[in-house]
């Protein structure tokens, strides 16, 4: 982990922007968080994070590979019976993670790791093949399949089955599973919450799944909004405005977005993850898509900054990490 000098960024808007009311301010400390030892450097794809323990995954045209960090130490990961270069784990949730991976049939597949050993989630009367394990939260495993030519999502439990979630404004079809085509994506999980994207007129909007009932979740400004994990109340994912990927904070009690913009990332932001006061993701610069881990101060009782006021002062941050040194 590479630590910044400097990098407690302090959002105090209130005084800079004409109609913009700030009650308080926020802080995010960055840290750089690429695996020193991987081959593949600036390619890297996610992160998932659950208390200390953080899975790093690296993505390029020649494979894949992930890694588990706890703190202090890297490990590589593989799933049994995967082609070597193809495994991503997409959720931890204690000594349990879920991932997927291309096995020696040349197949999509899945895991689940409970800690001692391996099995596989295939939705019923899905298409072949085609179940992405996306979350993990204890016993729940939540993700996306194919059906009749259009996605949807599950909510699994091995107690209770499957439940499966289609977002009622979902619109498109898609002849593959990713989350460039039509339909409902469910992209994280925290206890019986599921949060994702869905297709609506050509655009994702996020959702938030709790016990039957439908949340839309639309980034103010944005175009596009997808929300990819949840811890207690906070929901974390990115926005697309001006074709640039920027990092939100979404607080589901008081409604308030806050932007997440790792300074280093002037090309982008996306938060991929969330555990406490502890958020995870990507920033994208000329070397390339790193991690990086960020730790939240908020005011006790007081609102998040709006997302606008946050992006209006990306500027101001970006000639501030300019100036800035990198400590490794």
């Amino acid at each position: 982990m590479q630590h910044r000098s400097s990098l407690k960024v302090t959002l105090a808007l209130g005084a800079l922007l004409t109609g913009v009311g700030i009650a308080h301010a926020q802080s995010l400390s960055y840290q750089t968080l690429d695996n020193p030892s991987a081959a593949n450097q600036g390619t890297v794809y996610s992160l998932r994070i659950d208390g200390n323990n953080i899975v790093e995954d690296y993505a390029q045209s020649s494979g894949a590979q992930s890694y588990l960090y706890n703190g202090s130490s890297w490990s590589s990961y593989s799933a049994p019976s995967a082609v070597p270069g193809t495994t991503l784990v997409t959720g931890i949730s204690g000594s349990e993670t879920v991932g997927n991976y291309v096995n020696y049939s040349g197949q999509q597949a899945n895991f689940v790791n409970n800690g001692s050993s391996y099995s596989s989630l295939n939705v019923p009367n899905s298409t072949a093949n085609s179940t992405v394990v996306s979350g993990i939260s204890g016993n729940n495993v939540a993700g996306y399949f194919t059906q009749a030519g259009r996605a949807s999502s599950f909510l699994y439990n091995p107690s209770t089955g499957y439940t499966i979630l289609t977002e009622p404004n979902a619109t498109g079809t898609t002849a593959a599973y990713h989350y460039n085509s039509g339909g409902t994506y469910a992209y994280g999980i925290s206890g019986n919450s599921v949060v994702g994207a869905y297709n609506q007129g050509g655009y994702f909007q996020g959702f938030l799944y709790n016990g039957g009932q439908w949340t839309s979740l639309s980034a103010p400004s944005a175009q596009q909004t997808y929300a990819i994990g949840m811890s207690g109340n906070y929901i974390v994912g990115y926005d697309v405005i001006g074709g640039v990927n920027q990092g939100f904070l979404y607080n589901t009690t008081t409604g308030a977005w806050t932007a997440v913009l790792d300074p280093l990332g002037s090309l982008g932001t996306t938060v991929t993850g969330i555990s406490g006061n502890t958020l995870v993701g990507t920033y994208v610069n000329a070397t390339g898509s790193h991690g990086f881990v960020a730790s939240l101060a908020v005011a006790p009782g007081a609102p998040a900054p709006p997302m606008t006021a946050c992006l209006a002062f990306a500027g101001v941050l970006v000639l501030q990490a300019l100036r800035r040194r990198r400590i490794a």
